[in-house]
């Protein structure tokens, strides 16, 4: 029982101390609208505010992204980047989802275990380089790519992106061959 009276006050403060920072955080937005109305132009007395002006675009409901430009690139996803077939296809077996289906990362897995795994980095690029210095360098994949022959991956950095491959085959084929072609399917629908 002592223990239970030393923890009680604790709690109560604790409690206290989010139900403040939750209270102080709700009322800390105030309305800006005396701003926006004092820096509006006067209207003309004898006329309702705007009713003489030309008919003007409505403004959009959501707030819209600055014009690059260009086309808004697509977030990527991991998933789109393989798929089921091109993993069935490296591993000679059908395959099923493996545990991660994310956009960041997806899995593929054969009934006897063998995987395809895909993987958006987001690292530091120097990072990443420093991490891979040990691994050998692979010619001719994006930007610069690395192969790691202790887990069979390879990856690769295309315009700042991180990508990397992973192939478990369990003794059954070229790790290498097996990951440097998934990386080139990769690398062609980047």
């Amino acid at each position: 029982m002592p223990r239970s009276r030393t923890l009680r006050p604790r709690l109560v403060a604790l409690v206290a101390l989010a139900a403040l920072t939750l209270a102080a955080a709700c009322g800390s937005d105030p309305e800006p609208t005396a701003t926006v109305a004092s820096t509006a132009p006067a209207a003309d007395a004898g006329t309702p505010f705007g009713a003489d002006e030309p008919d003007a675009p409505d403004a959009p409901d959501e707030p819209t992204e600055p014009d690059t430009g260009g086309e808004p690139a697509d977030p990527l996803d991991a998933c789109t980047l393989l798929t089921a077939d091109d993993a069935a296809e490296a591993l000679g077996d059908e395959v099923e989802p493996g545990p991660v289906q994310e956009a960041e990362e997806c899995e593929w897995t054969t009934a006897d275990d063998r995987t395809v795994q895909v993987a958006l980095i987001s690292d530091d690029v120097d990072l990443w380089r420093e991490a891979h210095a040990a691994y050998e360098p692979v010619e001719g994949l994006g930007d610069e790519a690395y192969y790691g022959p202790v887990f069979d991956d390879v990856s690769f950095l295309v315009d700042g992106q991180i990508y990397e491959v992973d192939v478990e085959l369990r003794g059954d084929g070229d790790g290498e061959e097996v990951a440097i072609a998934l990386a080139e399917v990769v690398l062609a629908r980047v």
